[in-house]
């Protein structure tokens, strides 16, 4: 899955998944979408087939809403509020490895973005 944009549903914002397989530090796979109301959303990332990864999240600076950068074990889910602003939210999850260089291998990620409060 690379660079797919559409309208979510109200309940959810992002959610998805793709490889993360690439070398180190390359590729990786970006979702994006168009928050419809600012507030405080969830973000929920994991990961298997690597020892850790790194999520992007980020809106236009000029917007006002947060960026988030968060490295995550992939033994285990991590999760992470965030203040977004209504307009474009680009999620970017790719292999971490430590900074480091190594092969590429079969790794895959998840994502999943959804406010704290339900929207009508």
């Amino acid at each position: 899955m690379t660079g797919s944009s559409a309208r979510a549903p109200s309940t959810l914002l992002i959610g998805g998944s793709g490889s993360i397989g690439g070398a180190a530090g390359s590729g990786g796979f970006s979702s994006s979408a168009r928050a419809a109301d600012a507030g405080t959303y969830t973000v929920t990332v994991a990961c298997v087939g690597a020892p850790d990864a790194r999520l992007f999240l980020q809106q236009d600076p000029r917007s006002g809403g947060d960026r988030l950068e968060l490295a995550f074990d992939c033994a285990a889910v991590a999760q992470e509020t965030v203040e977004l602003e209504a307009g474009p939210v680009t999620a970017t999850v790719m292999r971490f490895n430590g900074g480091g260089s190594g092969p590429g291998t079969g790794a895959v990620a998840g994502i999943r973005i959804v406010p704290d409060s339900p929207r009508p």
